[in-house]
């Protein structure tokens, strides 16, 4: 039995700076055009609330994401790859491997006769108790692992609070089994929405 060959990766760099994002919906649609069908690279130096709306955009429409670090270091974010490819060798994958396994205890809210109206997750208090931890990959590490501990199923789920992209992103990509619709609220109380059933 033959196996195919393995695909070689070349990334698109996603570029919502240059997308005004008080148009939410043009904002959407060109996320959209840039992501379909495509293996997309975001930067950690997007804003927070940009980097969760075109995450959420490009989880729906890509094959894969990367979150290039201001290290130039590469973060595998999610794939949608059903068969093997190859990846440039800068990718970490081990991050996407723990959320992997830390989705196994993921509750899915529709598995929930009765869910809660609305649930706000603080991920800045979730990320800020993990003050003691020795550097920022042991501190993303526990992070991934405690987010089934603080997540909770509801018709609307809200995640508040500024924390760094790669934590962030994760938690909007677990976020969307927990609820029917998944917002993103920023410190001054501006709610986008990231995830519809």
């Amino acid at each position: 039995m033959s196996k195919e060959p393995a695909i070689t990766i070349e990334y698109v760099k996603i570029t919502p700076l240059k997308i005004d994002i008080t148009d939410e919906t043009h904002f959407k649609q060109e996320i959209t055009l840039q992501s379909q069908g495509q293996v997309v690279e975001f930067s950690d130096k997007t804003p927070i609330r940009e980097s969760a709306l075109a995450f959420a955009c490009a989880y729906e429409v890509a094959s894969e994401a990367v979150l290039r670090k201001e290290d130039g270091s590469l973060i595998l974010l999610f794939s949608h790859h059903e068969q093997e490819f190859l990846r440039p060798e800068e990718v970490d994958e081990s991050f996407f491997q723990e959320v992997q396994e830390m989705k196994k205890k993921a509750e899915n809210v529709r598995d929930i006769a009765m869910p809660v109206r609305e649930t706000i997750i603080d991920l800045s208090f979730e990320w800020n108790s993990l003050k003691k931890e020795r550097d920022e990959r042991s501190k993303i590490l526990s992070f991934i692992q405690k987010i089934p501990s603080f997540m909770r199923a509801g018709m609307n789920v809200v995640l508040q609070g500024d924390i760094p992209s790669l934590p962030l992103l994760y938690t909007v990509y677990f976020a969307r089994s927990y609820g029917y619709t998944v917002f993103y609220m920023d410190d001054h109380g501006d709610r986008t929405m990231l995830f519809k059933e």
